[in-house]
């Protein structure tokens, strides 16, 4: 992505249209820490350039701060990004509701919106709501979702609808559950995990959702085919970050198949759900995230051996039930892991 903003930054959105790059490129601005900017970002736009001095403010989070202060200072002097408007933040944390939620958009044509939602953060309550997913008609984030569009309300605007990871899946479902998408240009989905049930029919023709070769949260409950196949040189989850996707020009490059590991993991996960009921994976997810506040771990990157070691153990104190519940389900996760390898073994003699 900083290759792309520095060859194209020269060139103006009337000049050069804008596309998946760009897209990907603003789905990942949302990480930044625009919590701690103290300029009225929730209920007005300003010009990106504007934020020059809130840089190092901006980097204060886990992921990558070298390359997107690299990326920031290509955007602040290129013709493409500097005048860009930026605005409209609005960011939820409430662990009793299991939300994490975070939107802004980002405005560089004119009367279009660019929608852009941010993903899971490091967070534990941020992760806990991923896998809410698993069991969850809707999650609190989707819902925060499709009320921040409408809460927008701009009739005489397009927009898109952006987000990587989470976000693209909270992008993906304002779509399908906004009472109109009439002005929806475009929606992008950046490996983003799917959905219990699939809603995708009524937008096909504007949804595009991209993953790596190596995917794994993209194909969580994945179940069409509706996807494009990234290339990635980085191993296994990182090539989750954007910054590791291969791009040539102005497009991602992309290949025909998922990596055997990506295969692997999606026909166990795959296996595992249709042996768990959705009451089933609640008991197993909920039980496990109780263990976890035990720990009064907050954050993912705290998360260490001796916490691991620490909740197997307090398994054995979970109720009979629960416990047999949970036993089964790890069962079941093993199996269905041996016969995937198995049926791999097959295919390779």
């Amino acid at each position: 992505m900083l290759d792309y903003a520095k060859k194209y930054g020269q060139f103006s959105f009337e000049e050069y249209p804008f596309n998946e790059i760009d897209a990907a490129i603003f789905s990942y601005l949302t990480y930044l820490n625009w919590e701690l900017i103290d300029i009225d970002i929730e209920t007005t736009l300003i010009p990106f350039y504007q934020f020059y001095p809130y840089f190092q403010t901006l980097l204060n989070v886990n992921k990558d701060p070298e390359q997107f202060l690299s990326l920031l200072l290509c955007m602040n002097d290129s013709i493409r990004y500097c005048n860009c408007m930026v605005g409209f933040f609005q960011s939820v944390f409430d662990p009793l509701l299991d939300e994490q939620f975070s939107a802004m958009v980002f405005v560089c044509e004119d009367n279009i919106y660019n929608i852009c939602f941010r993903g899971t953060d490091t967070s534990i309550v941020g992760w806990k709501e991923d896998f809410n997913m698993l069991f969850c008609q809707e999650t609190y984030g989707q819902k925060s979702s499709v009320k921040y569009v409408e809460s927008l309300s701009f009739p005489s605007y397009s927009y898109r609808l952006i987000g990587h990871s989470k976000g693209g899946n909270f992008a993906t479902f304002c779509a399908s559950h906004l009472d109109s998408i009439q002005n929806c240009i475009e929606i992008y989905n950046f490996d983003g995990p799917g959905f219990l049930e699939n809603n995708l029919n009524t937008i096909q023709p504007i949804y595009h959702k991209f993953i790596p070769q190596g995917s794994i949260f993209g194909l969580i409950l994945e179940n069409s085919n509706h996807y494009t196949i990234i290339q990635s040189d980085a191993k296994h989850l990182h090539q989750h970050d954007l910054f590791n996707w291969n791009i040539q020009d102005d497009h991602f490059i992309r290949t025909s198949q998922l990596d055997s590991l990506s295969l692997f993991l999606q026909q166990s996960g795959n296996t595992w759900l249709q042996n768990a009921s959705l009451e089933q994976r609640k008991i197993f997810i909920e039980s496990f995230y109780e263990l976890i506040q035990k720990e009064n771990v907050e954050d993912i990157y705290d998360f260490q051996f001796v916490n691991l070691r620490n909740i197997i153990k307090q398994i054995k104190t979970i109720d009979a039930q629960t416990k047999a519940i949970i036993n089964q389900l790890i069962r079941v996760l093993i199996q269905s892991n041996l016969q995937t390898l198995k049926e791999y073994k097959k295919k390779d003699d």
